[in-house]
């Protein structure tokens, strides 16, 4: 027995390191936005500052060369998502700039402009909040008792602008086949190609709800 105790403390100190925490200070929020123009990621950097962006306020001095950054991007022409939907939403949170309204509902990369559209018009009007689908762990889960915690905290803000936000949160936390919300499938399309003689393979993933 004593030889396991070792084990489960790693196991304990990987399970804490791989947690998610909030971004707490506008100057810590421009230094990952700025990370997350460069680098399009990680994952959980962009759920960070959807988060952050949320609930902080803009301070215009700590944001100055995030912005000038932004202006960059968005008017260069092919730059590509989500670093140039990260720009748009880095304007609407500084200025108040309204992105345009997405029109598509086809896959996963649709999904994220409604989320951060969505983010970015609460941004716009100053309507501060933190977001319920922030993962608590960096595989994308949430721990359900801490959405019961955040819902009972914030309340489930199902106006127009939030809806995504608790749909996601409620996925993440493992209650898509709770009664009254749909169950989900993944269902994968194989896609192949040849470059110089070499073949490359990815995935398309497409989510399939009852009704």
């Amino acid at each position: 027995m004593a030889a396991e105790e070792p084990i489960r403390a790693a196991t304990s100190v990987e399970s804490e390191t791989a947690r998610i925490v909030r971004i707490k200070s506008c100057e810590e929020l421009v230094e990952v936005f700025a990370a997350v123009l460069e680098n399009q990621g990680p994952p959980e950097a962009l759920e960070r500052v959807l988060d952050g962006v949320s609930r902080i306020p803009p301070q215009e001095r700590l944001a100055k060369t995030l912005q000038k950054r932004a202006e960059h991007l968005t008017a260069r022409a092919g730059s590509v998502p989500p670093r140039t939907l990260f720009a748009h939403l880095a304007l609407a949170w500084i200025h108040g700039r309204r992105m345009a309204q997405p029109t598509r509902e086809s896959n996963l990369a649709d999904f994220l402009h409604w989320r951060v559209w969505h983010v970015a018009e609460m941004a716009a009007e100053h309507r501060w909040r933190p977001l319920l689908s922030l993962p608590t762990w960096r595989d994308g889960r949430i721990d359900p008792k801490e959405l019961e915690r955040r819902i009972q905290e914030t309340g489930e803000w199902c106006d127009e602008g939030f809806k995504l936000d608790l749909v996601q949160a409620r996925l993440r936390a493992g209650e898509s086949g709770a009664e009254g919300w749909p169950r989900i499938k993944v269902t994968w399309q194989k896609r192949t190609w040849e470059v110089t003689g070499k073949t490359y393979t990815h995935h398309i993933p497409s989510l399939v709800t009852e009704n």
